[in-house]
């Protein structure tokens, strides 16, 4: 049936012209733009989000509150549409939105505005990084350099620091084939993740994580990513407050560190993510990683549906 056959229909319905287009509570549409009639209505676009047709209604009042509803339009198999939760990305803006209308909006901002304009901050903006960044593959991350690296293994930074980790992000396999000394290997989210169950430490000291894979393009700055995310979300009521405020990303990853420093690599050797010995190895990690990636979505959506703070 067409769009114009469908308006023609309803239109003879006895008490259309009652019909109301749009939530009493909100009075919004929730169409972009605003709608005189049914045939303008067939014809408007919706507010999509970017992974569901998402519907959002805004109060109307005057103190910025936050969305009073949102869901997403989900089709069933029959075309019907069905009220679900809403997607991920709206939750997180809506807590971000929360978060800003708090009493330390003022302070939110300072924070923002002095990272903004002091690119060299660790993460909650108290002080600058104590090891020397540089430019590189990820503008969001701090970067270090293998040089930066080595003279922290040998104590130049000693004194500066209270201690540090080196997370290696790669396989298993890889890992055992040779990594740089004192690293940690932990390459699920799941793992990371417990990185922030660890007891807080004091603000006066200095603890450094250095996050790397194989080359430092995907896996090691993913990693990284992820951890402040949950950090952030976890210290969302003292925002910019975290758990691990130092964080830094090596420069060329492991593979660039063996080449300048195999010495201080245990062993000293290198074992390549496409070594061919290990290509069940590979396939079995990355199931793996894809399955620990559903569960971890999948935890994601029962919370948010059981969750009514959003």
């Amino acid at each position: 049936m067409s769009l114009e056959n469908l308006y023609e229909g309803v239109s003879q319905f006895d008490g259309f012209n009652e019909c109301q287009l749009y939530d009493d509570n909100t009075k919004d549409s929730g169409f972009s733009d605003s709608v005189s009639n049914f045939r303008d209505l067939i014809h408007s676009p919706l507010l999509l989000d970017h992974d569901a047709e998402t519907l959002m209604c805004f109060s109307p009042s005057e103190d910025k509150e936050i969305p009073t509803r949102c869901w997403s339009a989900k089709r069933t198999r029959e075309g019907s549409s069905t009220e679900s939760t809403p997607s991920q990305g709206t939750t997180l803006a809506l807590k971000r939105l929360k978060l800003f209308d708090r009493e330390n909006d003022e302070n939110v901002k300072k924070c923002v505005e002095k990272s903004s304009d002091d690119q060299d901050l660790i993460g909650d903006f108290s002080k600058a990084c104590c090891l020397p960044v540089m430019s590189g593959d990820h503008p969001d991350l701090k970067t270090i350099s293998v040089e930066t690296m080595r003279n922290l293994i040998t104590g130049v930074y000693d004194r500066a620091l209270s201690s540090y980790r080196v997370i290696d992000s790669r396989y298993p396999y890889e890992f055992a084939g040779g990594h740089i000394r004192g690293a940690v290997n932990i390459h699920t989210k799941e793992e990371c993740q417990k990185l922030l169950e660890e007891p807080r430490k004091s603000k006066e000291e200095r603890h450094v994580l250095i996050f790397h894979c194989e080359f430092s393009k995907e896996r090691g700055p993913n990693m990284y990513r992820h951890l402040r995310q949950m950090d952030r979300l976890k210290n969302g009521e003292n925002y910019p407050e975290l758990c691990h405020p130092e964080v830094y990303i090596l420069d060329g990853g492991y593979k660039r560190f063996f080449e300048r420093h195999s010495d201080l690599c245990e062993p000293s050797a290198y074992k390549p993510m496409l070594h061919p010995e290990h290509e069940q190895d590979l396939r079995h990690f990355r199931k793996k990683s894809r399955t620990g990636e559903r569960e971890m979505r999948s935890k994601k959506v029962i919370r948010r549906n059981l969750s009514q703070d959003y």
